[in-house]
């Protein structure tokens, strides 16, 4: 099991335009301040592999909307769940390492997560909302992640990660 808390840069953009909104100025705060927490479980199925499941929520507030000069704010807040594939570098020794080394290695790896989203607040105003694309299964919208990131102790580790899905 394990935690993760971070701080980030929710880029945002509006497009796919439906009927009822062709000839209409949209102008869209494109880029805020987000942050994340969650938290996952991971098993190693071999010395450098691990499957696992993680489950975190984007806190980014609420994005700015003008249609037609008037102003719209809606929260991009979103869930988010994925299955993930986390492949290390270098390979742990098959024997377990001496207590007296040192502690644990310090270990560079890379990771995909294929999930799905859900919007918390689809309401962008009284006329308009978000929705999951057609690609989407129920509630849930395609989600693709990825991450490089290092292990610095047993217990530690620090990551960059970029991660995306559309309404």
């Amino acid at each position: 099991p394990y935690g993760v808390a971070g701080a980030g840069v929710a880029l945002g953009e509006f497009n796919d335009r439906k009927a009822g909104t062709f000839g209409k100025s949209v102008d869209v705060e494109r880029t805020m301040a987000g942050g994340t927490l969650g938290g996952g479980l991971e098993y190693f199925i071999a010395d450098t592999v691990a499957v696992g499941v993680e489950v975190k929520y984007l806190f980014a507030g609420s994005q700015d909307i003008r249609i037609d000069g008037i102003s719209h704010s809606n929260s991009i807040d979103s869930l988010f769940a994925s299955f993930g594939l986390r492949l290390f570098y270098p390979e742990r020794p098959t024997a377990p390492p001496l207590e007296a080394q040192g502690g644990p290695p310090r270990r560079l790896y890379l990771v995909l997560h294929l999930g799905g989203a859900i919007v918390t607040d689809p309401h962008i105003s009284s006329e308009l909302e978000s929705r999951p694309e057609p690609p989407a299964i129920g509630p849930l919208n395609q989600y693709f992640g990825g991450a490089f990131g290092l292990d610095i102790g047993r217990y530690f580790g620090v990551e960059l990660g970029f991660e995306g899905y559309e309404t």
